[in-house]
């Protein structure tokens, strides 16, 4: 979404599916993530992934992982120039508070995307698709880049691009990596996120103002929290007034993830530290190399925004960093 707005001006095929998945590919239960009420989804790839000690999820349907987030958004290192695309497409940038978002947080700079009807912003409503497919490959041939696509009903089909934007999460960019056969059996791939911690706790607004070693925490009152764990993404009405809240922290401390590629397809985690509590799957390294760089050494004419390709600098929401990077590839090209 974010890329469609801020590149308009250079308006390609944008392919997105709702991936329902095909015999060429494997069904992953483990990285099945859904809510109640929300759009059901599940994980079809190539890769098996063994995690131990790590969860991570994968959402293969229009809008990806908006169709359940909490919608926050750090305004902090943005001028208004930067957010305007936005508010012209009709988002909305609500500062968060008990009364309107039922949340409020240490961090004065976080607001809530919203649409013109005051739901939790879902990119899937932004996007004008144009093929429905699934990228199955992509290869290049010298000069531009070949790619296959399945569609809805299985059928596969044949592109050329000279240029293209990967905006995927990180399990279908890996997934995609592997059958294009950019990674190989022995290759190490890591990841990093923020500390991530949940608690029951007393809302005191005081306290909650406090920052302790640079932690970023969101406190959402329990009919929020409740909305939020069910998959509904507009505004309720209720209010508990209550002082038990639940806390949601991104502590200043980063975890590590390591995996291997192995025979057969698999993806094995060989570090021991507990991974994925954030869902934010950041900084993926190829062998050492940042996916970006990664990209750049071996096709140059391929983009990759999302998750995977930010190192945060700070703890807390994701979505800021996405949105900075593309900017800052706006600017650059």
């Amino acid at each position: 979404m974010f890329c469609q707005i801020y590149f308009s001006k250079e308006r390609g095929l944008l392919i997105a599916p709702d991936f329902n998945g095909g015999a060429a590919y494997r069904l992953r239960p483990n990285l099945r993530f859904t809510k109640v009420l929300a759009k059901s989804s599940s994980s079809w790839g190539s890769l098996i992934f063994n995690l131990k000690n790590a969860r991570m999820h994968d959402v293969n349907v229009l809008g990806g992982n908006s169709n359940y987030w909490g919608g926050f958004f750090d305004t902090e290192a943005f001028s208004m120039d930067e957010l305007s695309p936005l508010l012209l497409c009709g988002v909305k940038l609500v500062p968060i508070t008990m009364l309107e978002t039922g949340s409020h947080s240490n961090c004065g700079t976080l607001c809530q995307m919203q649409d013109g009807n005051g739901k939790i912003l879902n990119s899937s409503n932004y996007l004008n698709v144009d093929i429905d497919g699934y990228v199955d490959s992509i290869k290049f041939n010298g000069v531009n880049y070949d790619y296959s696509i399945i569609n809805s009903k299985g059928e596969l089909s044949f592109g050329v691009a000279g240029k293209i934007f990967l905006c995927v999460g990180t399990v279908q960019l890996i997934d995609l990596m592997y059958r294009s056969g950019l990674l190989n059996e022995g290759d190490v791939l890591t990841m990093t996120e923020y500390r991530h911690g949940l608690a029951i706790g007393m809302n005191n607004l005081t306290n909650s103002k406090s920052t302790v070693n640079g932690e970023v925490s969101i406190y959402y009152d329990i009919f929020r929290a409740v909305n939020h764990y069910l998959g509904i993404q507009k505004k309720t009405g209720l209010w508990s007034g209550m002082l038990v809240d639940i806390k949601q922290t991104f502590y200043a401390e980063k975890v590590d993830l390591k995996m291997t590629v192995e025979a057969e397809g698999r993806l094995t985690q060989v570090s021991e530290a507990k991974f994925g509590d954030s869902i934010h799957y950041c900084n993926l390294k190829i062998n050492e190399v940042p996916v970006k760089e990664y990209f750049a050494n071996v096709w140059p004419g391929i983009e990759v925004f999302g998750m995977a390709s930010i190192n945060q600098i700070k703890p807390g929401p994701i979505s800021n960093d996405i949105l900075k990077d593309i900017i800052k590839v706006y600017h650059e090209s």
